[in-house]
């Protein structure tokens, strides 16, 4: 179970058990997981629907179905959530350039476009009312990968740093995004990389390294058509799959991985507490869990388990200095 914060550590992790109500019929079968504090919201894959759990009362608040389609307020694929402290979840649609948006008790909003731009949301997370996101890629768009969604609704990438050159492949510039204290930080898939944002500013602050690997990306294929066809990397030794930034130390962040480097090996039953000052390892949290999706809100942590398929909540508290 989770430890109650390791010697070397600046977090400490509480279980506090099994959401009531937050059970599920199938693995793998739920995903985009978000919370605000206020709500916790998933998806759930097979039947297209949106589950709100309100965490105050302890019970699943609201469903809202999610159609497939190519009009408004319908999708064909989703790749990203977030919910704001106003209780809107944005759900984005990369084919079609746009967000989805539901008010947790109204309902279905109008979607928030962006046709004549041609950005194309991925990964996004909230702080406060606005929106980070990063962009889907492609052989043909820009190089601005991530940035800020201002209130009137334009994409402005940050400054200080070209993701798409950085990191290259299509499969490369894959991974996870979380926000928290006016930083957001992105967590690379392939490789022990972390990107830290200073939201204020919208500015690129450093890259976080916590090990090397050696990978090797395939080259791009042309079709007879002309059109660029991107394999990923072979024989992997490393994947990572979430982070979460923790509560009261912008210095610190939690992932989940699994294989290893030239400097640990990953349990994808643990969360590893990373500082990204110095790039250093600090605790390793095993949970125990089979950890498929987590999510962080003030001092809580949710952990969605794919074998027992039920939500795990956690206190997350910064150790005494």
């Amino acid at each position: 179970m989770a430890e109650e914060g390791a010697a070397d550590s600046q977090v400490s992790l509480t279980s506090r058990g099994v959401l009531s109500g937050a059970r599920f019929p199938q693995k793998a079968g739920h995903s985009l997981f978000t919370t605000n504090g206020r709500y916790l919201v998933w998806k759930k894959t097979y039947t297209d629907t949106l589950c709100v759990y309100d965490l105050r009362a302890g019970e699943l608040a609201s469903k809202m179905r999610v159609p497939r389609g190519e009009g408004p307020g319908e999708f064909e694929t989703l790749s990203g959530a977030a919910i704001t402290n106003d209780d809107v979840v944005y759900l984005a649609e990369p084919n079609q350039a746009k967000f989805l948006r539901f008010d947790v008790t109204k309902g279905p909003l109008e979607d928030l476009t962006f046709y004549e731009s041609g950005f194309r949301p991925e990964r996004v997370d909230a702080w406060g009312t606005q929106l980070f996101a990063k962009r889907a890629s492609s052989g043909l768009s820009g190089t601005e990968l991530v940035g800020v969604i201002g209130s009137d609704r334009v994409f402005r990438a940050a400054d200080g740093l070209n993701l798409k050159k950085e990191l290259g492949s299509l499969f490369f510039q894959a991974g996870r995004l979380d926000v928290a204290q006016q930083r957001a930080f992105f967590l690379t898939r392939y490789r022990p990389w972390i990107y830290v944002f200073n939201l204020e500013r919208n500015r690129f602050v450093k890259k976080v390294v916590y090990g090397h690997v050696e990978i090797e990306s395939p080259e791009p294929e042309k079709t007879d058509r002309g059109v660029t066809v991107y394999r990923p990397p072979q024989e992997v030794e490393f994947f990572a799959y979430e982070v979460v930034a923790v509560p009261g130390r912008p210095s610190r962040v939690l992932i989940n991985a699994e294989g290893g480097n030239d400097q640990h090996s990953f349990d994808p039953s643990a969360l590893y507490e990373i500082d990204v000052q110095t790039g250093s390892i600090v605790a390793e949290h095993d949970l125990g869990l089979k950890i498929h999706k987590v999510a962080t809100a003030d001092s809580s942590l949710y952990v969605y388990d794919d074998e027992k398929r039920v939500v795990f909540a956690y206190r997350l508290r910064p150790s005494e200095q």
